[in-house]
């Protein structure tokens, strides 16, 4: 049985005319070949027990990119447990319920799109200080009522994180206010402060 072999950097662009299975990583899929009559999905648990939800979201559209590539009588096999709703999904043909689902859970955490999130990360001696000044700027009103805080600290890191979500109508508002903040930290002196306004992922 002839077997290849498609991944970065070395990615098919076409398939031998004898070969009956090709394993190719994420985006590796040879766009010459003709539609497969079996797709195969590994290790959709592992993929998807990633805590970024970015991340989920691009497992997600490769899984589909990947599915897409069986013929119209073939089969699609997915490694996963069977209540996920990515099975759902592909079955039915409807990445609208995963949109769906990822909305909704977001909508509930106060993560974008319904918020825009500013992660400051600072040495980790002054987080509980400027945590506090965040929080007493939003009880003055610099920062709208509703804005969220989080202090996340690593034991084996030097520095810690503090992430503000404001309502997505509010971005500028938590824009100009950062601006101005980072102005007044370096007219005194005080440490840097490296910020971060609705970046890739919340992750480290």
């Amino acid at each position: 049985m002839s077997i290849q072999l498609s991944s970065a950097p070395n990615i098919l662009e076409e398939v031998a005319e004898k070969t009956k299975i090709v394993i190719a990583t994420t985006g590796s899929i040879p766009g010459g070949m003709k539609k497969y009559s079996a797709v195969v999905l590994l290790e959709g648990q592992r993929f998807l027990a990633a805590s970024s939800s970015r991340f989920e979201e691009l497992v997600y559209e490769s899984f589909f990119e990947a599915a897409a590539h069986v013929n119209e009588k073939g089969s699609v096999f997915i490694v996963l447990d069977t209540f996920h709703p990515l099975v759902a999904a592909i079955t039915r043909w409807n990445p609208g319920l995963l949109v769906k689902k990822i909305l909704r859970e977001n909508e509930e955490a106060f993560l974008p799109p319904f918020s825009s999130v500013a992660v400051l990360t600072v040495q980790k001696q002054e987080s509980v200080i400027l945590k506090n000044g965040l929080a007493k700027s939003i009880n003055d009103g610099r920062l709208p009522t509703s804005s969220q805080l989080f202090l996340s600290q690593d034991a084996d890191l030097d520095d810690a994180r503090i992430l503000v979500s404001v309502p997505a109508e509010n971005r500028d508002i938590l824009s100009a206010f950062l601006l101005e903040l980072s102005r007044k930290r370096a007219i005194s002196k005080k440490s840097f402060v490296s910020i971060a306004l609705d970046p890739f992922t919340l992750l480290r």
